[in-house]
């Protein structure tokens, strides 16, 4: 059985690169950002769910929250894919550290606020709440969310600016999310803590 794998290496080797070339293309490196975005969304809650399961022994898996989790990824797949072409096209001049410095703050002041506020929008709307409702909830969980989100992706993006080559920066950035999306599932599905009236 070994030797025969080893004489089909070769050729396994040869598909793998192929399929590679394919998927990393410029024709479908869209379809594979957003795909990769959508399916590690879906993972991430779902660690997230049975974790809490395993805390919680009453809790009951909410299939209905990974699929919006994953609905999301329709969205914010092309969003990633379209801000790295961007900012890979017009972000060029000065050293490679003045580069990725003036990348990194793109991304921590201009990108991360506005895909939070997109982030609970878009999974409000489909719970069905009303703008008021998500506005409230943004207000209450931003600065918590943008903290964690400063302490994470500086760090990250320069890894991902620094070594990553630029068709593979979605794909690096979309395994990272895995951990974040975590976190975003966790706080939003986490209730606001009731305010104590104290007489």
């Amino acid at each position: 059985m070994l030797q025969r794998l080893v004489l089909l290496w070769p050729r396994i080797k040869q598909i793998i690169v192929d399929k590679y070339k394919i998927v990393y293309s410029s024709k479908y490196l869209l379809y594979t950002n957003t795909l990769s975005f959508i399916a590690l969304s879906g993972l991430g809650d779902v660690i997230r769910q049975r974790s809490e399961m395993y805390i919680n022994k009453q809790q009951k898996y909410d299939v209905a929250f990974t699929l919006r989790m994953m609905a999301f990824g329709i969205i914010c797949g092309p969003k990633q894919h379209f801000w790295y072409t961007i900012m890979d096209r017009f972000i060029v001049k000065g050293s490679i550290h003045r580069i990725v410095a003036k990348k990194i703050l793109a991304d921590q002041l201009l990108f991360s606020p506005c895909s939070i506020v997109i982030f609970f929008t878009c999974m409000g709307f489909m719970e069905g709440r009303s703008i008021k409702e998500s506005k409230k909830e943004i207000k209450e969980k931003f600065v918590e969310v943008y903290i964690a989100d400063c302490s994470l992706w500086p760090a990250a993006q320069s890894i991902n600016f620094y070594l990553v080559p630029p068709h593979l920066r979605v794909t690096y950035i979309n395994f990272v999310n895995l951990t974040w999306n975590i976190f975003l599932s966790y706080t939003k599905n986490k209730e606001p803590e009731m305010e104590l009236n104290i007489a």
